[in-house]
């Protein structure tokens, strides 16, 4: 995760202060730090046997493991020699976890026009329409769909501004796991039905972040059925772009 955070769905690693937890056993300890290390080994032990390593799902853990390594480092009883080195050390990582957060946060905004959104130069539709892959199509689907119609998004995530069009569930693998279940294109219709989905927004981008982190070939096969199957025998095309495509479910 460190030296190679894009496997982990991240884009920058952990803060390397957090290596001092490592230290924590070897040091004096209390019952009440005793249960913050058991919590924090059992919320790594529950991430790791998830279908998916994604570093974000350890962000929970990261405050408390960060009390953790500050109290190891404290206590560790370092040679006089190191003492000196080490607080020197531990200063310099944390003044460089500080500079690399302002500018990363900095360029974020500035490249992602945050700033000209909050000044108002921008409207905050203009920049959803920017930022978010999916928007143009919800915004679309909010403005066309007829009333009382449901979407099912293959996103992962993205429906921040769907309101109460889409399907209610915070199972961002429902989509893909009806598809595994069904054996043909109206058996996936039935399934759909039965919950009130009346569209299907489909997301290459978002399908490639299943296959990418999801083990084995399930979100694979899921697709290839959703593509090849489903979506030319139930599918009406209503809207598409460079980045999504809105079906209507017809059969």
């Amino acid at each position: 995760m460190f030296v190679e955070p894009w496997k982990f769905g991240s884009s920058f690693p952990p803060s390397l202060l957090l290596l001092g937890a490592i230290l924590f056993p070897f040091v004096p300890r209390t019952r009440s730090l005793n249960a913050i290390g058991l919590l924090i080994l059992s919320w790594y032990v529950l991430w790791s046997l998830g279908p998916g390593l994604i570093a974000r799902y350890l962000v929970p853990a990261i405050p408390l493991a960060a009390i953790l390594s500050a109290y190891a480092v404290g206590r560790f009883p370092f040679p006089r020699r190191m003492l000196r080195l080490g607080r020197m050390l531990v200063v310099a990582l944390a003044a460089t976890s500080l500079a690399a957060t302002a500018l990363i946060l900095t360029g974020i905004a500035a490249k992602d026009d945050v700033l000209a959104v909050i000044t108002g130069a921008k409207s905050r539709d203009d920049y959803l329409q920017d930022v978010i892959p999916t928007y143009p199509a919800v915004a679309f689907a909010l403005s066309h769909l007829p009333e009382g119609s449901t979407l099912l998004s293959t996103g992962d995530g993205r429906a921040y501004y769907c309101q109460d069009l889409c399907y209610d569930s915070d199972d961002q693998t429902l989509w893909l796991n009806l598809a595994l279940q069904a054996e043909t294109a109206a058996d996936f219709a039935v399934a759909l039905d039965q919950r009130g989905v009346s569209h299907l927004l489909y997301s290459p981008g978002d399908i490639r972040f299943f296959q990418d982190f999801m083990p084995g070939d399930s979100a694979g096969r899921a697709t290839a059925f959703l593509v090849d199957d489903f979506l030319p025998t139930c599918g009406h095309l209503i809207y598409t772009d460079a980045n999504t495509t809105l079906y209507e479910i017809d059969c």
